[in-house]
């Protein structure tokens, strides 16, 4: 065998025993109702301007996340009912939810 062969088998063999110093590394975390999520069925999500991330649920209202805790928007709080089909963020930074109805928003 050639001198070629060799240097390509120990390349290849290099490459292997590196390659898991390269790879990407996900730290995945579950949220759930027990961990503060209004209700377990998301319709939407979105990113506010600020950071936040809003949920829209099936029921509990929407729930915006800071990273650390939830804080929940529903009937009580103000929306017309506690199904959140979609979000959107204006260009002031007002958080619009679309109801069950699509033909009633409100805004926070």
């Amino acid at each position: 065998m050639s001198k070629y062969f060799y240097k390509y088998i120990y390349l290849v063999f290099v490459l292997l025993l590196i390659k898991p110093a390269f790879s990407q590394q996900y730290n995945i975390r579950t949220y759930s109702v027990e961990k503060g999520l209004s209700k377990s069925e998301i319709y939407s999500i979105i990113q506010d301007s600020r950071g936040y991330l809003w949920l829209g649920t099936g029921g509990g209202g929407a729930s915006r996340f800071d990273g650390k805790n939830f804080v929940t928007f529903n009937k009580r709080k103000g929306l017309i009912g506690n199904v959140v089909r979609t979000l959107h963020e204006d260009k002031k930074g007002n958080i619009w939810f679309s109801q069950k109805n699509s033909s009633c928003f409100s805004v926070f």
